[in-house]
């Protein structure tokens, strides 16, 4: 479920807000609570919270964390091609171009440059973890199938209207931090969906839904843990 979650400024709800927690089959956990969203596994997180332009990357790993602002993505990306230019600089032009054509093919395109995709309903109906579902085709403008979601609403979920609108949020604030627009990454807008993905397939790792929980969450779940290091795009990068 990892690749499917990409970000539009935009203030989160500040509501009273019941919790969830989403567990699905490739290790990912959703938390919301408090106004407060959190997506990953064991590995790595991502946390995002009402009223900040930031996204918090938090890597468990490491013990590290990493603040992450709009346009994140388009400047990692810059600072790479940068560094690959200079590296570059100082080669005879055949092992430059040889190489060009290598290191090309490692560095993922630039978000203008990412594809326009759009959603198709097949009008088929699957059920996942007991929850009814309605698949959903993201496609290239040649019509070729890019992923297969199966999108559940809030009220299959039992996700209410305020906790929807707090993840809807975060997912355009991530789409925001990774300077894409909904055109590029129609799966994460919830909103245009009209729902959540609780099964997924295709380009990436599949996942599905194992279960949901309504109960209470501790507040130690949606912080970064003590004594974790804050750190720079610029130190990620070196890693």
């Amino acid at each position: 479920m990892r690749h499917a979650f990409f970000v539009m400024l935009v203030a989160l709800p500040t509501a009273v807000f019941a919790d969830f927690e989403m567990r699905y089959d490739d290790g990912t956990v959703g938390l919301v609570a408090d106004g407060r969203v959190m997506f990953g596994d064991d590995q790595d997180r991502f946390l995002i919270e009402a009223g900040k332009e930031e996204m918090l990357l938090i890597d468990d790993r490491e013990k590290t964390v990493m603040r992450v602002k709009p346009g994140f993505m388009k400047d990692m990306m810059a600072q790479a091609r940068a560094e690959m230019e200079q590296m570059l600089a100082g080669m005879p032009p055949e092992q430059r171009a040889m190489v060009e054509a290598q290191m090309g093919n490692m560095l993922p395109p630039m978000p203008e440059d990412l594809p326009a995709l759009e959603i198709v309903r097949t009008g088929n109906e699957h059920e996942v973890a007991g929850y009814d579902c309605d698949e959903v085709e993201v496609r290239t403008e040649a019509g070729a199938v890019e992923e297969v979601l199966c999108v559940a609403d809030a009220d299959e979920l039992g996700i209410d209207d305020d906790d929807f609108e707090t993840l809807t949020a975060a997912m355009r604030q991530m789409m925001e931090m990774a300077s894409v627009g909904a055109s590029n990454v129609p799966q994460a807008d919830f909103g245009e969906l009209g729902g959540v993905p609780i099964r997924t397939s295709g380009s990436g790792n599949p996942s599905a839904l194992v279960s949901i929980d309504t109960g209470a969450i501790d507040a130690a779940r949606m912080q970064v843990p003590a004594g974790y290091r804050e750190v720079t795009m610029e130190e990620m990068m070196r890693r």
